[in-house]
């Protein structure tokens, strides 16, 4: 068995792709027209955006909004990088992000947090 998908419930799959495509350098693996669903090419598991609607059809009893949330999630997503400091100051500069704990040591390799970069 391995991960084969990690998916984010958005209000804006168009704008959540597109900030990890300018901010990380990632590109679109897959697009669904009608804008309720999007993946990026990340390497082996794959990083896919879906709105919110699927995520109530997903989830029927709820489930925790990013974007209505006043607090992290409890989850990450961890990209990998040689330089954290320019892949921290793209993110900064293309999206709605806020860095927590930059020079943050995760594993023994320096590290960035940020909170919420999808939302909303």
């Amino acid at each position: 068995m391995k991960l084969g998908y990690t998916i984010i419930y958005v209000s804006d799959v168009t704008a959540s792709l597109a900030f990890f495509e300018a901010a990380f350098g990632f590109t679109q693996k897959q697009f669904v027209p009608t804008g309720e669903y999007g993946e990026l090419n990340t390497g082996e598991t794959t990083l896919a955006f879906a709105q919110h609607a699927l995520g109530n059809s997903h989830f029927p009893e709820g489930y925790v909004r990013a974007d209505q949330s006043d607090k992290p999630l409890g989850m990450e997503i961890a990209l990998l990088t040689a330089d954290v400091a320019s892949a921290h100051d793209k993110a900064v500069k293309w999206g709605p992000c806020r860095s927590t704990h930059l020079n943050s040591n995760l594993g023994g390799k320096p590290s960035v947090i940020f909170e919420h970069p999808m939302a909303p």
